[in-house]
């Protein structure tokens, strides 16, 4: 017991630290006494193998076995023995075709196992999804006799916890794929992200804000605090920060509108957008959550959130999207009209259609929104 307690604990370890697969396989490969062992995902559609972990076993064999038997081996022909939980012994195969002798005819057995000296087989399928597999096996040879019914009791229960690994470790590699998009997609944005915590503490800030807060222009960030760099402006920074907060916290309705933030040098001052997140439900693992989005826009730059974005998700118009991209950087919409050449009355009659498009009501509600939704996306991953 004491055995399986140690290896259970280390495929979990293992589940949340990729490294520890070494010393979960090396246990269960003394357990076992197998002269091989593996852990492997597949997609049998795509051709292509994923090895997770894999001991005592010559990699131009796996490289054999995925360009000759990944796709053409015999327990392909049965998906009842595919199937997660579902144990595969040499004997498998015999049995379901009733064909003593059926799994040693195969070329996988000839061609590949048994110049190995892989003679005795016991595995499972950890997870399936659609094509998409993640399997375990371990390998013994002749001498070392078939898999007892006492060891593969004794495996189906340590395949559960593998299971419950392999799963928890797909998740973590889901979210840290999802968080790595996201991440991708900030750090190539014109304009600045910063997030804030309900302590309005920063969080994270991609690239483009980082490199204002160096370069003295006009924001920075002293003891995890946003700050501008003139007196008047950041008072108003801090009652603009402490207002989206209030809409975060459901305290108030009324979303502040954006800010100007003059830089330390010449040049049109920046624009400064809070936007409010919605709550989530506390998790006592993750204390600090986003609470707000600031952006910060450099008029000299273009910025926005993307065009084909606003085209595919609310149907707006070349005219339309350009007319956000300018408020959205911070631009007022008398000078988004004249920057393209309309009239204050015509600016005003899209933003009218946008409004109905996108269901809001106002300019800062449109902003706020625009930004949650690209967000949303974002974090999704899509």
């Amino acid at each position: 017991m004491d055995e399986t307690t140690a290896l259970v604990d280390e495929i979990y370890r293992a589940a949340i630290d990729p490294d520890g697969w070494d010393d979960a396989m090396a246990s269960l490969q003394r357990m076992f006494r197998c002269s091989s062992i593996g852990l492997y995902s597949s997609d049998v559609g795509r051709a292509d193998l994923a090895v997770v972990h894999v001991r005592d076993l010559d990699p131009a064999y796996v490289s054999s076995f995925t360009e000759r038997f990944l796709c053409d081996n015999p327990w392909l022909g049965v998906p009842e023995l595919q199937r997660p939980g579902v144990l595969r012994t040499e004997l498998s195969l015999d049995r379901h075709y009733n064909d003593r002798g059926y799994y040693r005819r195969s070329s996988f057995f000839n061609e590949w196992l048994k110049p190995q000296d892989f003679v005795h087989s016991l595995g499972t399928t950890l997870h399936a999804d659609g094509g998409l597999n993640t399997k375990v096996f371990l390998f013994r040879p002749g001498q070392g006799g078939p898999f007892t019914d006492a060891e593969q009791l004794r495996f189906r229960g340590v395949a559960r916890h593998l299971e419950r690994g392999v799963d928890v470790a797909r998740q973590l590699a889901l979210k840290e794929s999802r968080a790595g998009n996201a991440l991708g997609l900030l750090e190539s944005l014109n304009f600045g992200i910063v997030f804030l915590d309900d302590a309005l503490q920063v969080m994270q800030a991609n690239r483009f804000a980082e490199t204002l807060f160096h370069a003295d222009g006009g924001l920075s960030v002293r003891k995890r605090e946003l700050g501008a760099t003139h007196r008047a402006d950041n008072r108003s920074l801090s009652a603009m920060l402490h207002a989206s907060l209030a809409v975060h916290l459901g305290l108030s309705t009324n979303l502040p509108p954006p800010l100007a933030v003059r830089k330390a040098g010449e040049g049109r001052p920046l624009q400064v957008t809070a936007v409010p997140l919605l709550r989530r439900t506390g998790n006592p693992f993750l204390l600090r959550q986003a609470a707000l989005i600031v952006m910060i826009s450099d008029p000299a730059l273009e910025a926005g959130v993307p065009t084909r974005w606003l085209h595919e998700r609310y149907g707006l118009t070349d005219t339309e999207s350009r007319l956000v991209q300018e408020l959205i950087g911070g631009a007022k919409l008398r000078e988004a009209a004249e920057q393209h050449t309309l009239s204050y009355e015509t600016a005003r009659w899209y933003m009218k259609i946008i409004y109905q498009k996108t269901g809001t009501s106002g300019q800062a509600q449109l902003i706020g929104q625009l930004l949650r939704e690209f967000q949303r996306k974002m974090g999704h991953g899509e």
